[in-house]
Formats: C-alpha cells, sequence, structure tokens
C-alpha cells in the first residue's frame, strides 16, 4: 500500500549548499546516497537506505513546464492504492542552492524489468506470461478505482523482482481523471512510447482516455511477449509511421499454443489492442473477470487455484 508521508503544505526545507553536499543533512534518514540511473538536469535518482528499507531518492528541479507534470505524479502516487507500485516513504519539496526541487523517497524494488526479460528470451512461454499478465490487470483496475490512466505501461516500466511479482513504475505522464488535463489541447500528437501507447492517446483525443487506454498497452505488452516482437517497431519506423500503423493496421491474431480449443485467450488479446477504444473490454475490471474466466478453462491451468 502506498504510505505518503510528505510534508505538510506550503513546508519547504532550506539549504544553500551544493546538492551534493546537502542532501545528508536534508533527508538525515537517509544512508549512502549513490547516483542510480539516468541523470538529468530537471531529475536525479539516488540509491539509498531509508530507515533500514532500501529506497530510491528522485528530485525534481520545479522549473515549467515541467513542474505541473512533477506534482501530477506525486498526486497519483497518493491516490493509488496497489500492490504493484511502489510504495512512497515520503514526499514533498525541497530548496537547495536558490532552486525548489520536488522530491520522492520511494520503495526500491530490486530485480529485471520485463524489457531485460523479453530480451533474455524473445518469445515468453504462456505459463510464465499469464502471471504477469494478470497482474497487469489487478493492477490496472486499482488505477482504474482511483481515476487513474498510466499511460506508459511497457516492458520498460514494468518490474519482476527476484520473488517473480511484478511492479509498475514511472507515472510522469499520468492522467488523473477527475482533474483538467495538463497536455495541451491543441497539440497534434500527445505524450506516450510509440508502439505501445494506443491512437487515441497519441492523438490526445483527451475525452477517449479511460482505463480502456491502458488496457490497450497491457495487450501491446502481452502480444510481444507471446509473439516475440512488437511488429509497429520493425525496421525502425518514424513515429508518424508507428502511428499510422497502429491506426491501420491490426496486429494479427496468434495461435497461442495452450490455449482453449476455441482461442479464447487469443480472442481475448485481440479485443484488448483493438485501435478503437469501443471495441475493447468496457473497462479494466471487466477485462479482469473475462481473462480469470478464460484462465480458469486453459488447459495448463485448469487446477484449483487459491
Amino acid at each position: 500500500m502506498i504510505n505518503c508521508q510528505g510534508l505538510p503544505p506550503g513546508s519547504m526545507k532550506h539549504v544553500t549548499e551544493p546538492l551534493e553536499k546537502s542532501l545528508t543533512e536534508i533527508f538525515p534518514d537517509l544512508r549512502k546516497l549513490v547516483p542510480y540511473g539516468r541523470q538529468g538536469s530537471q531529475k536525479l535518482i539516488f540509491f539509498t537506505t531509508w530507515r533500514h528499507q532500501r529506497a530510491l531518492l528522485k528530485l525534481f528541479y520545479r522549473k515549467e513546464p515541467r513542474s505541473g507534470r512533477i506534482q501530477r505524479e506525486i498526486e497519483a502516487y497518493s491516490k493509488v492504492q496497489s500492490e504493484y507500485v511502489p510504495r512512497i516513504y515520503e514526499s514533498g519539496q525541497v530548496k537547495i542552492g536558490g532552486r525548489t526541487y520536488a522530491y520522492l523517497i520511494e520503495q526500491f524494488i530490486e530485480g529485471s524489468t520485463y524489457r531485460e526479460v523479453l530480451d533474455r528470451r524473445r518469445r515468453q512461454p504462456l505459463e510464465s506470461v499469464l502471471p504477469v499478465w494478470e497482474s497487469l490487470l489487478r493492477a490496472c483496475t486499482d488505477f482504474e478505482r482511483a481515476g487513474v490512466v498510466h499511460r506508459d505501461i511497457k516492458p520498460d516500466n514494468i518490474l519482476l523482482d527476484h520473488q517473480g511479482k511484478v511492479w509498475i513504475v514511472d507515472f510522469g505522464i499520468v492522467r488523473i481523471l477527475n482533474l483538467p488535463s495538463i497536455t495541451a489541447t491543441g497539440l497534434y500528437r500527445g505524450v506516450g512510447t510509440p508502439g505501445y501507447a494506443p491512437p487515441e492517446q497519441f492523438r490526445n483525443i483527451k475525452q477517449a482516455i479511460s482505463s480502456r487506454t491502458d488496457l490497450y498497452s497491457v495487450g501491446i505488452v502481452m502480444y510481444e511477449a507471446l509473439c516475440g516482437r512488437n511488429p509497429y517497431l520493425d525496421d525502425w519506423p518514424h513515429v508518424v509511421d508507428i502511428l499510422r500503423r497502429m491506426e491501420r493496421e491490426e496486429l494479427p491474431p496468434l495461435t497461442i499454443p495452450g490455449d482453449t480449443p476455441e482461442g479464447d485467450l487469443a480472442g481475448f488479446l485481440q479485443r484488448l489492442i483493438k485501435p478503437d477504444p469501443e471495441e475493447r473490454p468496457a473497462g479494466a475490471e471487466q477485462a479482469l473477470a473475462e481473462f480469470l474466466a478464460i484462465r480458469a478453462r486453459l488447459p495448463l491451468d485448469s487446477e484449483p487455484r487459491g
């Protein structure tokens, strides 16, 4: 469960020393700060220990227009209650050397991205795909209940820890449905990852963004896991070509070893990745119910499940 313990509204810690020498003083509960992952001018990440728990400290430079997106990411973490999202131990803002940073102290998940899993074995067996698929759909139901659309579900943002548990990370382009959109209305192309975001997202059709948007991305990830590739990304096409493919070319149905004789799982997958959101399941809860019903009929998964 997410546990946000941020600073009271309007409060801020102030320091004037250089960033690298200041972090320990600003965050006395943190130990052994080590730069982690890709660093940038507006986002810094450190691996650390927070009260004996391994964690990531994320610092976001609050400069317009990025500060609005950063605040949405923090708000999304506070709204979503899901066992598939890392906990937030603390959040707030700090001032360092005259710069204001938003920060998150986030649970560290040790394991592999699903991209790394797919790179090691391009085509995944159904028995390994099914638990990932179910976890992603369950996470989407949590997002749906919170009124949140992740909008960037892809192999790079899915983690599998050493116990095989699935986690979804990076809410950097999240949409909170009961708040005004912060993506400019007049943009021809919306935010998202080419090859995984659905047409309505890339076309910036705001009224069409819903849990069905995340279901599409889940479907593409599962198609890639079972097929061994994402056909929309073949031949390294330009982003415009990817969008045209996704709007005009439905991916061919898969034959999935271990599926029901009627091909129920393949049919369900095909519905998830329909270019028209109205042709996908009505929502995440419905999609999960359909998936569980099909999974119970699969020959390889017919044993009772607790």
